[in-house]
């Protein structure tokens, strides 16, 4: 028998996704890694150790995952509020296991962010001094942002009126100013915003809001 190769080099997963800590939802939930090498058997598995969920796992076989390079699987529904640690783990097609990789205390989180204490509210009137938007996040958030979309009255070239939440993604009050409306025009208000685990929460439109600057 020619050309057997020995190899006794252990496979590698690295880099594994999620990280140790992380807040994770049902967008970000699904695993990746990098096989530095070909496996013949391999196993992705969450295991809970905190919350309502504590003492289950969820375990994926890597079927179709075992070739080298970068690799991702979703194993499926994890429970909201409970904490998981993750493990990646396999075995080389010489039969040599590799390190396991464990990444502790991630928690699960599939809650959308709320935005309370919205002013202008529906059926408001607003000029200069009242089209700031003012919220509450019910949670750090990611990214978002605050639109005025013009709905009837007068034209609007410019709508829709958008701002980032660019420094206003902390938990509790924040505003913003999404910049000059139109006068007699009549607008709804919007805002959307992720989450650190990727949910995205969006406000019921406040509707029929006038901007009258006339004195």
């Amino acid at each position: 028998n020619t050309g057997i190769i020995y190899d006794t080099t252990v496979p590698a997963f690295t880099p594994v996704n999620p990280d140790a800590g992380v807040k994770i939802g049902p967008v970000s939930r699904t695993v990746s890694w990098s096989n530095n090498e070909a496996l013949s058997a391999g196993e992705v598995k969450y295991v809970s150790t905190a919350g309502s969920d504590s003492g289950s796992s969820y375990a994926n076989n890597m079927a179709g995952k075992l070739g080298q390079g970068n690799q991702s699987v979703d194993i499926g529904a994890l429970v909201n509020g409970s904490t998981y640690t993750l493990t990646v783990a396999g075995t080389d097609v010489a039969g040599n296991p590799g390190t396991t990789v464990t990444n502790t205390g991630i928690i699960y989180d599939s809650d959308a962010p709320g935005f309370g204490s919205v002013t202008p509210d529906t059926n408001a009137r607003i000029s200069a001094g009242t089209r700031v938007v003012a919220w509450t996040n019910s949670e750090a958030l990611t990214a978002g942002t605050v639109t005025y979309t013009r709905t009837g009255g007068n034209p609007d070239t410019g709508s829709p009126h958008s701002a980032t939440m660019a420094g206003k993604t902390g938990v509790g009050a924040q505003s913003v100013d999404p910049g000059a409306l139109v006068e007699g025009t009549i607008y709804k208000l919007d805002i959307q915003g992720t989450d650190i685990a990727g949910n995205v929460g969006t406000l019921t439109s406040k509707t029929n809001i006038e901007y009258d600057v006339t004195a």
